[in-house]
């Protein structure tokens, strides 16, 4: 595509992205001269934080147009229903199928590393299909099921396997027992119904706010039934537990004890911001597997015991203000603001069904991958970064195409 631009004189397509993503990567080269960081850690840095960038690039100089878009999402379509469909039946068939789907330990540069997977396989109550993890499952089943209720509200001929993939979709997200999926999906929805202007579905979402207020009243009054309800053993969790576990005590305490992640947000960032507040300690240095594999310790560089920062690397923004600093997390911040404001614009010009519905869709994932990052390190993970790039590129695509916006 490079080459194709270069030799034919066509003009690079410029996006709403650009101006954020090359301040990003100017504060991580400022950062890591500030820090002298070897070129090789900044790069790997650099890589693991935009690698997904690439796709949104290649799709918007590419110029997909209305039928190259219907190709690539019904391809993506077909994917995800094998997916659920493995789901399904692991869901079903319970630890022989989950032995059967773990992913086995891999020996890199003399290091043995667990599998991801290998923790939930004996009892069978997560479900993580070809995944490895049930909660890059539950995301995964979260972006899916947004991208197709998008087609099914915003087409009058509505196919009939749209309607049993998101069935399958949405068992899925309740069954991979992933809070941040919940908690994402619903924020998803906000969104979605206030730019679409569903006031039924405000409504709907407005209403589910009691349950929360009901269950927090309980646990108020009747602490000893909500502990006893939220089991703390991986082998006995269900459905109700992972949802009544974070009203207890217990977790509210564990979370805000040493390690946990709302000691992460509160203590550990504000140490971050005590010592390197603007530039951070560099890209690749701090949070991340790259600083694992380059023997960076996030202990010895906050000045902090081992056990206080044990879980740094599952508060994606914190890693981030780590790397980059304020400045960096802003710029990052805005390169999905631009893609977002320019889905919504997308939203609003065109009457295409169709383009509608992946403005749409990129509209209420976007703000879903934002908040999933404060529960893991999800920036980064392969599946849950790749789709929000995908969607953002979609969009932009889309946007830039005269015969679908009329500008």
């Amino acid at each position: 595509v490079v080459a194709d631009r270069l030799l034919s004189g066509k003009p690079w397509k410029r996006t709403p992205l650009d101006i954020p993503l090359l301040l990003l990567i100017g504060i991580g080269v400022l950062s890591a001269v500030v820090n002298n960081l070897p070129p090789v850690v900044l790069i790997m840095g650099l890589r693991i934080t935009l690698r997904y960038a690439l796709l949104f690039y290649l799709i918007v100089q590419v110029g997909f147009d209305r039928r190259q878009t219907q190709r690539l999402m019904t391809a993506v379509l077909i994917m995800a229903a094998f997916v659920v469909a493995v789901g399904l039946l692991q869901a079903i068939i319970g630890p022989p199928m989950n032995r059967f789907l773990q992913i086995p330990d891999i020996v890199f540069n003399d290091t043995a590393t667990r599998a991801i997977s290998g923790f939930f396989v004996g009892h069978g109550r997560y479900i993580y299909s070809t995944l490895g993890r049930y909660d890059a499952f539950g995301i995964y089943a979260l972006y899916i099921l947004l991208i197709v209720l998008a087609y099914m509200f915003h087409h009058r001929r509505r196919h009939p396997a749209w309607g049993w993939l998101a069935l399958g979709a949405f068992i899925c997200l309740m069954l991979s027992l992933s809070r941040q999926a919940w908690l994402a999906f619903y924020v998803a929805l906000w969104v979605w119904a206030i730019i679409a202007r569903k006031k039924w579905i405000i409504l709907i979402l407005a209403a589910l706010v009691i349950i929360p207020v009901i269950v927090l009243l309980l646990a108020l009054l009747f602490p000893e039934l909500i502990r006893h309800y939220s089991v703390a053993e991986e082998s006995q969790v269900t459905f109700i537990s992972r949802i009544l576990s974070i009203f207890s005590s217990d977790y509210v305490r564990v979370s805000g004890s040493e390690g946990g992640r709302l000691y992460v947000l509160r203590y550990v960032s504000a140490r971050i911001l005590e010592l390197v507040p603007w530039f951070g300690f560099g890209p690749g240095r701090f949070g991340t597997i790259t600083a694992q594999y380059f023997g960076y310790s996030d202990a010895q560089l906050l000045g902090m015991t081992q056990g206080q920062v044990y879980l740094v690397f599952d508060v994606n923004w914190v890693t981030l203000l780590g790397q980059y600093g304020v400045f960096g997390l802003l710029a990052f911040a805005l390169i999905f603001l631009a893609g977002w404001r320019r889905a919504v614009q997308l939203y609003r010009r065109t009457d295409d069904p169709f383009t509608r519905s992946v403005a749409v869709a990129a509209v209420a994932i976007i703000p879903a991958f934002f908040v999933l990052g404060f529960f893991g390190p999800n920036f980064e993970q392969r599946i849950v970064a790749m789709y929000v790039w995908l969607m953002m590129g979609l969009a932009v695509a889309l946007s830039q195409r005269r015969d679908l916006t009329g500008c």
